[in-house]
């Protein structure tokens, strides 16, 4: 088989890394679905409880320890960064792809805590998130890109002749 799945697509048929591609993508697909509802609640629920009651708000985020709100924010991101690894190392294992896709996707997820703490103010995340982006924009463009043209036509389609 030459990597290429229903539709000549690229990187549709992982059959012989079914387990773990099978585990890899809907942890992906969850903390996607998590970092986004979390970001959703940031945006709009947060922001309107600041605005019209910042003494609650305070007192909700002001206890001992973390408060639900970091929990929920901490268990989404580490979906997300656990699903998203463990969907570009199948990608690597299987071989369908650029190996520089899974690479660049694992080494933005390693680069944001390393370089940011390295580079002053806000280039650390900068320089992290763009290697991550740059990964995800090849890892799209190779899944998307079209298979080449056929020349001429397939054996199983070719007139029968006798």
């Amino acid at each position: 088989m030459d990597g290429r799945g229903a539709g000549g697509r690229r990187g549709v048929d992982l059959s012989h890394q079914r387990v773990p591609h099978a585990i890899a993508s809907p942890v992906a697909l969850l903390g996607s679905a998590l970092v986004l509802a979390t970001e959703w609640v940031q945006l709009f629920d947060i922001r309107d409880l600041a605005l019209r009651a910042p003494k609650t708000l305070t007192k909700l985020q002001a206890g001992p320890g973390p408060s639900l709100f970091d929990v929920g924010a901490l268990v989404a991101v580490g979906t997300f960064a656990l699903g998203w690894v463990a969907l570009a190392v199948v990608t690597l294992r299987a071989r369908i792809l650029s190996r520089g896709v899974a690479i660049l996707v694992i080494a933005g997820f390693f680069a944001t805590p390393s370089l940011q703490p390295l580079l002053p103010g806000v280039w650390g995340a900068v320089v992290s998130n763009s290697i991550l982006g740059a990964g995800w924009f090849w890892l799209g463009y190779e899944i998307g890109a079209s298979p080449p043209p056929i020349t001429g036509p397939s054996r199983g389609l070719a007139p029968q002749t006798r």
